[in-house]
């Protein structure tokens, strides 16, 4: 690693204790800056705008929780035990860093700028893949009828974005930074019962 690459590892970390505290509109590239006891001008020299820094925070926690789900897959001994624990991960993941609003990237201020868009939409084509994957393997191992892995893939990950997003805005609002247990409770109890519900259609 050279030392501008730890340098950016650096911001990105400070950035991202910041970010996941205020959030992202409360967040000045000031406050990193002075978290860092360096002068805006060097921050500047490392990320051209507010935007470029939290997208480089974005990637790394998401990367990260990308392989939180597929070792919670890996781990499962049966369909239905590796997709809660898939969802395990996810809630665990939006509650962590809830203040970020990462885990769905739907408040407007993240419309503005087409990277976020099209970095939601890599994570959730990669996560549909490991899903394929997984589903694949139960076809294999005959816990699974013979099915289109990749289409059921898509339909389980559209169902869980859609009913965590939903829960979230409907129990809390669109631009809450607030996440309570109750709701955390709601989204994991709803996909439990799709979990079952799905898996009983497409068991062996």
């Amino acid at each position: 690693m050279t030392e501008q690459d730890g340098k950016k590892e650096k911001i990105i970390e400070v950035a991202l204790k910041r970010f996941s505290h205020f959030g992202i509109e409360k967040t000045t590239m000031n406050d990193i800056a002075d978290d860092l006891n360096i002068s805006k001008a060097s921050l500047y020299y490392y990320f051209p705008d507010k935007n470029s820094l939290f997208l480089e925070v974005a990637i790394s926690i998401l990367s990260d929780q990308l392989e939180k789900q597929q070792k919670s897959l890996e781990n499962a001994n049966s369909i239905p035990e590796g997709l809660m624990q898939m969802i395990e991960a996810r809630l665990a993941f939006a509650e962590q860093f809830h203040m970020m609003r990462i885990q769905d990237l739907q408040i407007d201020y993240f419309y503005k700028d087409k990277r976020f868009i099209e970095l939601r939409e890599k994570i959730r084509e990669k996560e549909t893949v490991i899903i394929e994957h997984f589903l694949d393997a139960g076809i294999e191992r005959g816990e699974l009828r013979e099915l289109d892995a990749e289409k059921t893939a898509v339909t389980l990950n559209d169902i869980f974005m859609g009913i965590g997003i939903s829960r979230l805005h409907i129990c809390s609002g669109p631009n809450s930074l607030e996440l309570s247990k109750e709701v955390v409770d709601s989204i994991r109890n709803s996909l439990k019962d799709v979990i079952d519900l799905i898996y009983n259609g497409i068991k062996k």
